[in-house]
């Protein structure tokens, strides 16, 4: 009988416990304040949470080296599009602006545009600090020659794209596009096709060996970082441009 009573007893005890647990729980026995930083409901007490690691610093030198499928057979960024062409030489060239998904604009190579009142006259500032890899200031004329010369009856993408307008530079930092009719898609086009390049560098090449002749994987542009060296089958260099418009690149 005594043995009886003692095993009822357990099993009360057991069931009383098992009825204070949530479902999926064990009883732990009475809920004295856990060690180690816990909390009695099993979170960890604030002071113990990790805390994020100070935000890291970008610094200026170093060597960022990374693989590429194949060698392009030109850097013309602004008028080709193959894959690896786009990679390398993205780092060359810059737009005159962008624009986000809400439809603002960030200016780039230009620091100004306005509109006339009829919706066909853009008028276009091109910033001073903008330079060409060669010390060069980036002119008016340079972007309105690139979009010219885009449409030269030998250069072999001529029909390839269609940036509209007349293009006309005002002075050596203002240029104009006029339009036939108001174009709500102007802007974006120009965002996506237009890579300006410089004309005093072209100026002594036929049209038609600006794909194929020296220059196209020499290039000259104005973005971030400029060519050093193209070892065909091995690699192309790039540095930072210490006169970079935006300052020097990370």
């Amino acid at each position: 009988m005594k043995k009886l009573i003692a095993l009822l007893l357990v099993a009360l005890i057991a069931l009383g416990a098992f009825a204070g647990c949530k479902p999926g729980q064990t009883s732990t026995g009475p809920t004295e304040p856990p060690a180690g930083g816990e909390t009695p409901s099993g979170g960890l007490a604030t002071d113990a949470l990790p805390t994020d690691p100070p935000e890291a610093q970008p610094v200026y030198g170093g060597t960022f080296v990374f693989p590429i499928s194949r060698g392009p057979n030109t850097l013309l960024y602004a008028w080709i599009t193959s894959g690896t062409t786009n990679r390398i030489s993205s780092f060359l060239n810059d737009k005159l602006y962008i624009i986000d998904a809400d439809g603002n604009i960030t200016y780039r190579i230009c620091d100004d545009m306005k509109l006339s009142e009829d919706g066909l006259v853009y008028t276009f500032h091109v910033r001073d600090s903008a330079m060409w890899h060669d010390g060069t200031p980036v002119l008016a004329s340079d972007i309105c020659w690139t979009r010219n010369i885009m449409y030269h009856p030998d250069w072999f993408m001529a029909l390839q794209y269609e940036i509209p307008g007349t293009w006309e530079a005002v002075d050596e930092k203002t240029f104009t596009v006029t339009l036939e009719k108001p174009d709500p898609s102007f802007l974006f086009t120009v965002m996506d096709i237009m890579f300006p390049q410089p004309e005093h560098y072209w100026a002594d090449e036929e049209v038609a060996s600006y794909f194929s002749g020296p220059k196209s994987t020499q290039p000259i542009g104005c973005g971030p970082f400029k060519f050093v060296e193209y070892k065909v089958g091995d690699y192309i260099k790039l540095e930072a441009f210490e006169d970079f418009w935006n300052g020097r690149p990370y």
